[in-house]
């Protein structure tokens, strides 16, 4: 059985995965970025971190429209 969503292309629990792509379902909604322009910056910020370690929780202290709303602001690499 393959990853769900694979699109995001690092290391991460299935449940980050749907975090991800909740939280570029957010970008596209309310910021009007392609779906694909927000996996690349999801990737960016979250690709290197480690999904497995004891901060690996700190993503689900904020819903996906924060992080949206949060990359949003910190305008990477559109």
């Amino acid at each position: 059985m393959g990853r769900i969503y694979p699109e995001f292309q690092f290391d991460a629990p299935g449940e980050h995965r749907e975090c991800f792509h909740d939280i570029a379902l957010a970008m596209v909604s309310r910021h009007g970025v392609t779906y694909e322009e927000a996996v690349r910056v999801i990737s960016r910020l979250w690709g290197e971190q480690d999904h497995f370690g004891e901060y690996n929780w700190l993503i689900f202290h904020e819903d996906p429209e924060y992080w949206a709303d949060h990359l949003h602001r910190l305008r990477i690499d559109w």
